[in-house]
C-alpha cells in the first residue's frame, strides 16, 4: 500500500457527490517536472482523484497488491469534470472487479500547474507540456501508489 492509503479516511475533496462509489479523494503527488533530464530534480504538485470503495481484496495479486487499479488518463481540463462523466468505470467496472480508481489530472490543466499561475503565461514553460512527459507522469504516479 502506498503512503496515501493512511490518509484516505481523513481527506475528502470538496464537491464530492453522494454514494460510496461516486465519492473521491483529491490528493497530490510531488511529480517530476522533466522525466528525461536527471538533474535538476524539480517537482510540482500533481493532482489526482482516487476512490477505494470497491478495492476490497477480491482481485488480490500474487505480489500482494489488493487488486486491480483502473486508471483514467486525464484530458485537457480539470479532472473532476471527467470523473463526473465516467459512470461506467466508477459504477460498473470498479465494483465488479474490486478495483481502485485513479484519475490523474494532465499537467498544465485544472489544478496541476507545474509553474503555478506562470504555467501558461511564459512560453518557455510549455516545453514541458508534451505527450511523453504526461505519459511518464502516469508511470511515476502508479509506481508511487
Amino acid at each position: 500500500l502506498g503512503p496515501w492509503f493512511h490518509v484516505l479516511n481523513m481527506i475528502v475533496a470538496e464537491g464530492v457527490t453522494e454514494g460510496s462509489h461516486t465519492n473521491y479523494f483529491e490528493l497530490y503527488y510531488q511529480q517530476t517536472l522533466d522525466h528525461f533530464q536527471p538533474l535538476p530534480r524539480n517537482r510540482w504538485p500533481h493532482r489526482y482523484l482516487i476512490n477505494n470503495a470497491s478495492w476490497d481484496g477480491r482481485g488480490r495479486l500474487v505480489n500482494g497488491c489488493r487488486g486491480p487499479l483502473l486508471l483514467y488518463a486525464g484530458n485537457e481540463g480539470p479532472i473532476e469534470s471527467f470523473w463526473a462523466g465516467n459512470g461506467f468505470m466508477i459504477e460498473q467496472l470498479a465494483p465488479a472487479w474490486g478495483a481502485l480508481l485513479v484519475f490523474p489530472e494532465q499537467r498544465f490543466y485544472g489544478k496541476s500547474l507545474p509553474f503555478g499561475n506562470a504555467s501558461l503565461t511564459d512560453s518557455k514553460n510549455l516545453a514541458y507540456l508534451t505527450t511523453s512527459q504526461v505519459l511518464e507522469d502516469y508511470v511515476e504516479l502508479l509506481a508511487h501508489l
